[in-house]
């Protein structure tokens, strides 16, 4: 091999290894810029993991907070309806006290109230049964009696008041009360078919029936009047009855 031809080949492989080495160069730049920017990326993602790290731990105090928060609330809620549960009960309790109190109060001004009315009616029925019914005597004559039912010895009625004449045979059976309501008017009849019951000795006796109260209205006395049933109540000076020539004419 010439001089010059192996010269030239030096020449050529310094020119490659030139290239080869500026390229290098270049190629360990760029990845030196690329490990940069990869650096920089890594730590502006660390520090945004270290932000969400510290936005959960804030998070999770929140949470704790609030567990904590609803947890005094339940138990606030809790105190609050055991108290409220307490409260219903005692008013309750105090309630059915109450009411347990009225209806015996109750019960003892209607007693008085009725027995009010029998002591004002009871004196009237012996002129009743003299002046409207022509009672020649009076035999018998009764207040508040309590009879037992013959056929059934659990059940006892009670008649207000009853007159009795043996000589005539006729008898003045009062029903009292001293207010006037439709209930009462409805179980007159029954109160008659009751006495014939309880008296079987009086079967082939003439029963008057009368209904007797401090005031009736109108259309009470004619419901009374197509039952048969004298209405009985107080007038200008004494006690009178108010449909006597309805029902006899």
């Amino acid at each position: 091999m010439s001089a010059p031809t192996v010269e030239y080949r030096l020449d050529t492989l310094e020119t490659v290894l030139a290239e080869y080495i500026m390229q290098q160069n270049r190629n360990l730049a760029r990845l030196e810029r690329e490990m940069s920017e990869f650096k920089n990326e890594m730590s502006d993602f660390k520090n945004e993991m270290s932000d969400f790290k510290n936005e959960m731990s804030d998070f999770k105090n929140e949470m704790m907070d609030f567990k904590n928060e609803m947890t005094d609330f339940k138990n606030e809620s809790r105190i609050s309806r055991d108290k409220t549960t307490e409260n219903i009960d005692n008013y309750v309790k105090e309630g059915r006290e109450a009411r347990k109190e009225m209806n015996k109060k109750w019960g003892e001004v209607t007693n008085k109230l009725g027995t009010f009315a029998e002591d004002f009616v009871a004196p009237n029925i012996p002129r009743i049964a003299t002046d409207f019914f022509k009672f020649p005597s009076i035999d018998i004559f009764n207040r508040r009696q309590d009879r037992r039912n013959p056929n059934d010895s659990s059940q006892v009625f009670e008649f207000d008041v009853f007159a009795v004449c043996h000589a005539e045979k006729k008898i003045l059976l009062t029903d009292v009360k001293f207010t006037v309501r439709m209930i009462y008017l409805e179980r007159v009849q029954q109160t008659a078919e009751n006495f014939r019951l309880a008296f079987p000795e009086y079967a082939d006796y003439q029963l008057i029936v009368v209904f007797a109260s401090m005031a009736i209205a109108q259309d009470q006395v004619k419901y009374l009047t197509k039952m048969g049933v004298y209405a009985l109540a107080l007038g200008n000076d004494n006690m009178d009855l108010l449909n006597f020539e309805d029902i006899n004419q």
